[in-house]
């Protein structure tokens, strides 16, 4: 056998072994194409990801793993152009199998020429990267939800910060309105009187959606059906509405009792339905809708632990928004709306709600079709016996109270002082430990919880508990009781009341606490 022969055979054996190694390959789609494009060779790895045998697929044009929107768009013509005029082109995207699936897909097309540059075909490799592209959309999803959470405490943190201060000047103004109310006599200053006790009511209200969105302010929940409070509320939501917006109210066959402050709950609804009924200005139909969610650990939306949901859903047919303002769109202050026809806090109340009240909110939206804003509340445990009431009992006594705010400690020495308690007070509760290492006779502790100087509200309720066991205290804060036992503990052994107060309400639980330890 001559020489030539020899170097034939090895160019054949190892002809024969490189496509032996192409056909083991599992994990890559390798295969040629011709000049044109079309497929001549086809590995066992090609079969596995996209589907086609051998037989079903030579001959063909690569076009055809190509999506139909990208194959209108002349991708594939671009790619083997691109490799043709640069010898290489490299990319990712959607493809095709032979059932019609699609898979994210990495592709390199090879341009291979002879010795005098002709070009022979293309050489092809495809990897199917599904799982990283889907992994790698869902760490983004999380990374986002992560951002958005930490980006929403912060403002929440401050928002909730400047509520707290607000309502300590709030309390005085209220307070001191309700005392000139009882002194004056002119009708002119009446009239001035009444429309200052009516902006410091709106000012209350905003401090009370400022904290709703901190997740901070008082609630009273309550076993509720939702399709009950939504129908009781149907009147009013019309009204808001006006005669434009056609409103369909679908309740879920199943009742659907949660516990939840009812009053907020109403508000919360409002503050949607408005929102919607402002993104229809020239009319629209508005779904109200309750219903019924089983979430799973993997389909849990906006953050929510997996478990059995009532949901209520708000729809519009407005003009929706684009990714980036729905994302935002539950920030205080933050609006879509021009020349102050929104204050911006409506979806933020309504957020700090439902998140207060155990549940989450999800915002779905498209430019020109509308949006859709669905509540989540957790369903309620089975009912137990409710909690006797107690008569109340006349105020009097020795007082002790600890306010850092000098106008709130004033106001709140004038209530006590009106109601007959002989008044001690401190700034700080430092100060107020000092008061009670030498009076050991005081009957009632008034406390602000958060105060300077180191030391809580709570920290000296608690010390006052263990060297005068007897003492009733009452503390007082901006913040619910939720909020202050996540940070501090249980505290049934104390009662409150939120600021701002007003002296009758304070009188009640002054009352209330009297009654208390008499029993």
């Amino acid at each position: 056998m001559t020489n030539s022969n020899h170097r034939m055979q090895d160019v054949l054996q190892d002809g024969r072994r490189f496509q032996l190694l192409i056909d083991s390959v599992q994990d890559f789609a390798i295969y040629m194409l011709d000049p044109a494009g079309a497929v001549s060779s086809w590995n066992a790895g090609a079969q596995r990801i996209k589907g086609y045998a051998a037989d079903e697929i030579l001959g063909r044009n690569i076009s055809v793993f190509y999506a139909p929107e990208e194959r209108a768009a002349g991708k594939c013509e671009a790619a083997l152009r691109t490799a043709a005029d640069l010898g290489r082109h490299e990319s990712e995207g959607w493809h095709v199998r032979k059932d019609g699936s699609r898979f994210w897909a990495h592709t390199v097309l090879q341009a291979i020429r002879d010795d005098d540059g002709r070009l022979l075909g293309f050489a092809r490799i495809t990897r199917d990267m599904t799982d990283r592209k889907l992994a790698g959309e869902t760490l983004e999803r999380a990374n986002a939800r992560l951002l958005q959470a930490q980006r929403l405490e912060a403002v929440g943190q401050l928002t909730g910060s400047i509520a707290h201060d607000f309502n300590n000047a709030l309390a005085v103004i209220v307070n001191s309105l309700d005392l000139l109310a009882s002194r004056l006599r002119s009708a002119s200053d009446i009239v001035v009187l009444e429309k200052a006790q009516r902006a410091s009511e709106r000012a209350a209200g905003l401090t009370r959606q400022l904290l709703a969105f901190a997740r901070r302010q008082v609630l009273m929940p309550e076993r509720q059906d939702l399709n009950k409070l939504i129908e009781a509320s149907e009147p009013i939501l019309r009204r808001a509405c006006g005669a434009a917006t056609a409103i369909v109210i679908d309740p879920d066959a199943e009742s659907a009792v949660v516990s939840v402050d009812s009053q907020q709950f109403q508000h919360a609804l409002l503050n949607l339905v408005m929102n919607a009924q402002e993104a229809m200005p020239d009319g629209g139909t508005l779904r109200i809708a309750t219903g019924r969610a089983q979430l799973g650990a993997r389909n849990a939306a906006a953050g929510l632990l997996a478990g059995s949901y009532a949901t209520v859903t708000v729809g519009d047919s407005g003009i929706g928004m684009p990714p980036d303002l729905a994302h935002r769109a539950i920030e205080p202050f933050f609006t879509t709306k021009h020349g102050g026809v929104s204050s911006g806090l409506g979806l933020s109340q309504a957020y700090g709600f439902v998140t207060q009240s155990g549940g989450g909110m999800t915002i779905d939206s498209e430019v020109g079709k509308g949006t859709t804003v669905t509540l989540y509340f957790p369903l309620a445990a089975p009912a137990s016996g409710e909690t006797p009431v107690r008569e109340k009992a006349a105020a009097s006594g020795k007082v002790l109270i600890v306010e850092d705010d000098q106008d709130v400690l004033d106001l709140a020495t004038r209530i006590f002082q009106s109601l007959g308690f002989e008044v001690l007070t401190a700034g700080n509760g430092l100060d107020g430990v000092a008061i009670l290492e030498r009076v050991r006779d005081i009957d009632v502790l008034f406390t602000d919880v958060v105060m300077p100087m180191g030391m809580s509200g709570i920290e000296l309720a608690r010390f006052t508990r263990k060297v005068c066991p007897d003492v009733r205290i009452l503390l007082a804060s901006g913040y619910p009781v939720q909020v202050l036992t996540a940070e501090y503990g249980e505290l049934d052994d104390f009662a409150f009341i939120g600021k701002p107060f007003r002296w009758t309400e304070l009188l009640d639980k002054i009352r209330a606490v009297q009654a208390d330890n008499a029993a």
